[in-house]
């Protein structure tokens, strides 16, 4: 048996590393527009206050000291979110306007990696073995390959910072925080190591509780699922479960009564907040709506990928994986969750919030997937003749399985969907020569704008707008000039504008 799981581990391990390879080739186009990439709108707004500081000889601890200042503003004249705000005081292009090429490196890393994270530490809790990383690796990348490719915007959530810090980033954290609450509750091994885990957790909730409303609302509501049902099997996890929740619903309560949300609900939405009963019923409806529309062959292809390495998976976990139906229950209720706020106040599905519930889905999708795979498992294979007959299938052609589908799964995206997936469009503005005029077009601009002496700028319109990374342009005078203004506040400019 165990000359069986060795060949099994080595064949894993190719499979981990063909789709890490599969990802970096559809990183590649993503990143080679990353140096054409410029700040916008609110990165101005909110990067003002570090780059003049910064400008005028000052420190990186003096914006670090500012980032509070410009947190607390936020806080009671606009935005409750203030760990995004606070985030959003170190936009990188205030140390550089060329230093603004980290923030796809950042976003798209951080959901990788905390998704690749959350699965690693859900794992790690119901099952004895080390050496999980390439165990994991077959079951998460698939989803998250296409997570990336079908981003339902790279824009806002991949290259525009202040978008992208305050949605992509605290959802892809609040997975890996999650699972570490998961895991820190049925933790049996040394203190030190609890304490530190927990500590870095109690901090997490900070930054969880001062996201955007879809995460810490959602959040804060599975850490009560998840603490009522592990409750019932063991009270004790109660004492290490109530600081996390009491701090994470302190936060969020902090975050939503700031009196900047009460002048931006007043000035926005006072005027057509819903029935809260048709809230509930239509965020329910719209996230079956999504599923239903999401779900296609595409999807159900990457689920035939990942079902042996699922198979091989759950039969090492010591988890019953008991009621897949209540499971499928609360996820479902959880995921509507992250639609009510945005319902409530009849407010339009921005493109970065319709990229978080495409990266929620995917997460609902593979872990009900495994749920009730491990579920079946138990019940008509665990301990059956059957048992060693599928095993024995799985390690002799898991290769040539993972092959076949894998060709049929991307293949088929490169027949239909060519020229919608993420990393055709940004290689399209790459190789048309479209981000580098956007860029140099920028260029120009930055010259003017580093210019003290001019005072009142007139621009010409860009002649480009890169469809993969370029967020919005400066207005003319008829326009959405706030974004003229906050740019010509950054640079410390009497007036911005574009000729028409």
């Amino acid at each position: 048996m165990n000359k069986f799981f060795k060949e099994y581990r080595n064949k894993e391990i190719l499979a981990g590393m063909f789709f890490v390879s599969v990802l970096a080739i559809v990183l590649i186009p993503l990143f080679m527009v990353a140096p054409y990439n410029f700040q916008s709108a609110d990165d101005w707004s909110f990067g003002a206050n570090g780059y003049h500081i910064l400008k005028n000889g000052g420190s990186v601890f003096d914006v670090f000291i500012g980032a509070f200042r410009v947190t607390w503003d936020a806080y009671i004249s606009w935005d409750g979110a203030y760990s995004s705000i606070f985030l959003s005081a170190f936009e990188p292009a205030i140390f550089g306007e060329e230093c603004y090429v980290v923030v796809p490196y950042i976003m798209i890393g951080s959901l990788i990696i905390f998704e690749v994270l959350a699965i690693l530490i859900t794992v790690r809790t119901v099952t004895d073995e080390g050496k999980l990383f390439f165990s994991v690796l077959p079951i998460i990348l698939p989803s998250i390959i296409l997570q990336i490719l079908y981003c339902p915007s790279t824009v806002e959530s991949f290259y525009w910072y202040m978008g992208a810090v305050a949605y992509t980033f605290p959802h892809a954290l609040s997975f890996t925080f999650i699972a570490l609450f998961i895991y820190l509750m049925n933790y049996k091994g040394a203190k030190i190591k609890f304490t530190v885990l927990y500590m870095l957790e109690i901090f997490i909730t900070w930054f969880i509780g001062g996201s955007n409303f879809i995460v810490r609302i959602y959040v804060t509501l599975t850490l009560f699922v998840l603490t009522f049902f592990m409750a019932l099997k063991n009270r004790t996890v109660l004492k290490r479960a109530l600081p996390v929740m009491f701090l994470t619903l302190f936060w969020t309560l902090l975050s939503i009564f700031a009196p900047g949300n009460m002048v931006r609900f007043d000035s926005s939405f006072a005027a057509q907040s819903e029935n809260p009963i048709f809230t509930i019923c239509k965020s329910l409806y719209s996230t079956g709506n999504m599923i239903v529309s999401w779900t296609n062959i595409k999807v159900i292809l990457m689920l035939f990928i990942i079902l042996p390495f699922v198979l091989m998976l759950v039969r090492r976990m010591k988890f019953e994986f008991g009621m897949p139906g209540l499971y499928t229950f609360f996820s479902f209720g959880l995921f509507a969750t992250q639609l009510t706020a945005v319902i409530q106040v009849k407010s339009s599905f921005g493109a970065r919030m319709v990229a978080l519930y495409y990266y929620s889905y995917h997460v609902f999708i593979v872990s009900n997937f495994v749920y009730w795979i491990g579920w079946a498992y138990n019940r008509f294979i665990k301990d059956k003749k059957a048992n060693e007959v599928i095993l024995g299938f799985i390690n002799k052609w898991i290769l040539c399985y993972t092959a076949i589908f894998a060709a049929m799964l991307f293949g088929l995206i490169l027949i239909v969907d060519k020229k919608e997936i993420s990393s055709y469009t940004a290689y399209r503005d790459y190789k048309q020569g479209w981000a580098k005029q956007y860029a140099d077009e920028w260029k120009e601009r930055f010259e003017i704008l580093h210019d003290d002496s001019i005072k009142d700028v007139v621009f010409k319109p860009l002649s480009v707008m890169p469809y993969s990374f370029a967020y919005t342009d400066l207005q003319t005078d008829d326009g959405y000039i706030w974004l003229n203004y906050v740019c010509a506040e950054y640079y410390e400019k009497d007036s911005i504008i574009v000729e028409k």
